[in-house]
């Protein structure tokens, strides 16, 4: 029996966090997200095209796919994920632009992320698969050790979404991302997620989703670990990671940052700074 929980920023990112059920059964695709409330619509009616992102997990043999013009991520979470001729380990990620259908056979846990973008459907080409390994993600610590981040999926082949895995028995002071949008996929977790002063619990295979410019925390039930994977629409919070890596080796900010990393010109794209460090 497949089990799979969806999230929708345009449905979500509203209200805060959410963790939202959704029983998959046979060969069925992932739910599509909810429609959001008429109010919710109202006060987002500005967002953008990062907040068509869905987001689910999936169990077992599942039909997986996206619109044609998208980019269709596929998450070994906990186990593995066999498709085709390809095996996905705990961590690795498949990425996949203008997807067609497909089968994923998935022992343990999987991620099934999707977003839409905007192309031609005329000069749209087959599909473009793309693999991260997790052995070979760069790995950022900090608070004593305590915290890692995993650079899994960077802007080289993901430019509007950017994907990592997060874990740690450390708590996450308040902060806010101004350009971006979080996203929290909790395999594993017992704690305090706080957005906007409003205090929730989270626990495994829940998804909270943070809007832009929103203050948010993090505390853990003591003697518990954190493991996640970590969306950010558009990328660039994820840069912190790299400052507060460097600041545990006692070596400041690396060279070339600048924070933020890209300014917007007056069409509202993202221009990135030149010299600013890649990843």
């Amino acid at each position: 029996m497949k089990s799979c929980r969806v999230a929708s920023i345009v449905a979500i990112g509203a209200v805060g966090a959410a963790g939202i059920v959704e029983a998959c059964g046979g060969d069925r695709p992932a739910a599509p997200p909810v429609v959001a409330a008429p109010a919710a619509a109202d006060k987002d009616k500005d967002k953008k095209e990062e907040d068509a992102l869905e987001v689910a997990f999936f169990e077992g043999r599942t039909k997986l796919g996206g619109p044609p013009c998208s980019r269709l991520f596929i998450v070994a979470a906990k186990g593995t994920v066999t498709l085709a001729d390809d095996v996905l380990k705990t961590g690795d990620v498949m990425i996949i632009q203008y997807p067609d259908d497909l089968y994923a056979d998935a022992d343990g846990l999987a991620l099934r992320v999707v977003q839409p973008f905007a192309c031609s459907l005329r000069d749209k080409p087959g599909p473009v698969v793309s693999l991260r390994r997790a052995h070979l993600a760069r790995e950022l610590t900090w608070a004593g050790g305590r915290m890692h981040a995993h650079l899994d999926v960077g802007a080289d082949v993901s430019p509007d979404l950017y994907l990592g895995r997060l874990e740690g028995t450390a708590a996450v002071g308040e902060h806010r991302h101004e350009t971006s949008a979080e996203i929290l996929v909790a395999i594993e977790a017992a704690g305090t997620f706080t957005i906007d002063g409003k205090a929730s619990r989270l626990g495994p295979r829940q998804i909270v989703t943070v809007p832009k410019d929103t203050p948010h925390a993090w505390t853990p039930d003591p003697g518990t670990n954190l493991v996640a994977v970590q969306l950010y629409a558009p990328p660039g919070p994820e840069r912190r990671f790299l400052m507060l890596d460097a600041a545990e080796r006692d070596a400041g900010a690396p060279k070339g940052w600048c924070d933020p990393p890209f300014a917007i010109d007056a069409n509202g794209h993202r221009k990135y700074h030149v010299g600013c460090p890649g990843l």
